[in-house]
């Protein structure tokens, strides 16, 4: 029954852009892959010791510790420093529970590849496993993913959020969301990457691999919340005002839950001195924008009704 429940919670919480398999295998593997990497280039920052390892795998423990040597343990995300980041780079809420109910799977990074979220019934179910009996391969909702800077370009946090956790993390972040008006948001789902107004520069041309034909975002209230971004991850959305003449935002008792309406109508992007790139795929891309476009459509039908009667 133990293993029933965490199966299917594991599979309602986990939802990886390549797919539950590859969350239990490729995403996994991906995280020592990294591993080494990311603990030389960090600082020498050494990994954390958790309080507690469930899950029942083997790869990365010590003394032989867990049944199943291919599988990943599932520890805590216990590390102040990586806590107090998240939570001063995003603004999280203390209503949020960040440094109780996060898990990784790794046990070799310094920061690791992947941050999940457990939900207090599957975190109770991990708690009370204290022989392991579990095997648990999959688990929990992937908020936070390692995604550094490149090149000259530095930041204040390691992770961006994942496109998968950002509706239920949404509604408790209240730093680097960039509000943008529809034209600009759907320029940013369609072109993916557009170059900034770098600040003491008069050309377009120092956004970093962006063409210069290309004209960055000027929109004034745009311009003004860019400058109190930090370069890293962060979240764009269709502000508020245009999701309502849209017909495409939540109401007031959904607003402030992991399935608003308006959810879908936010995207995980990287945010550098000279650009804004999105971290979605494409396919979602193309989605939001038909949404969008729908809406529009429906709108001009209804004011040409109007007009009319």
């Amino acid at each position: 029954d133990l293993a029933a429940a965490a199966a299917a919670d594991g599979d309602d919480l986990d939802q990886d852009q390549e797919g539950p398999a590859a969350a239990a295998n490729g995403d996994l593997d991906a995280d020592h892959t990294a591993a080494a990497a990311a603990g030389s280039s960090e600082g020498d920052k050494a990994p954390w010791k958790p309080s507690w390892v469930r899950g029942g795998g083997g790869r990365g423990r010590e003394n032989a510790g867990g049944k199943h040597r291919g599988i990943d343990p599932i520890i805590p995300v216990e590390d102040p420093e990586i806590i107090k980041m998240l939570v001063e780079f995003y603004g999280v809420e203390d209503s949020f529970p960040l440094a109780t109910h996060l898990i990784t799977r790794s046990m070799e990074a310094a920061y690791p590849k992947r941050l999940y979220y457990v939900n207090d019934s599957l975190l109770s179910l991990l708690l009370a496993d204290e022989r392991e009996a579990l095997k648990i391969t999959a688990t929990g909702l992937k908020l936070f993913e390692r995604h550094e800077l490149r090149g000259k370009e530095t930041g204040k946090c390691q992770y961006r959020i994942a496109q998968e956790g950002l509706p239920f993390l949404l509604p408790h972040v209240t730093k680097q969301v960039l509000r943008l008006g529809t034209s600009d948001f759907l320029r940013l789902l369609t072109e993916k990457n557009l170059p900034l107004v770098v600040p003491g520069e008069d050309s377009v041309d120092a956004a970093a691999n962006v063409p210069s034909k290309q004209a960055p975002l000027t929109t004034p209230a745009v311009i003004e919340q860019l400058a109190k971004m930090e370069s890293g991850g962060a979240v764009a959305l269709l502000e508020e005002e245009a999701a309502r003449k849209l017909g495409l935002a939540a109401t007031a008792e959904e607003s402030g839950g992991a399935l608003a309406v308006n959810a879908p109508l936010a995207i995980s992007v990287w945010r550098t001195r000279a650009s804004l790139s999105v971290l979605v795929a494409k396919n979602e891309c193309e989605q939001l924008a038909e949404k969008i476009r729908s809406a529009q459509g429906k709108v001009k039908q209804q004011g040409t009704q109007q007009k009319v009667e």
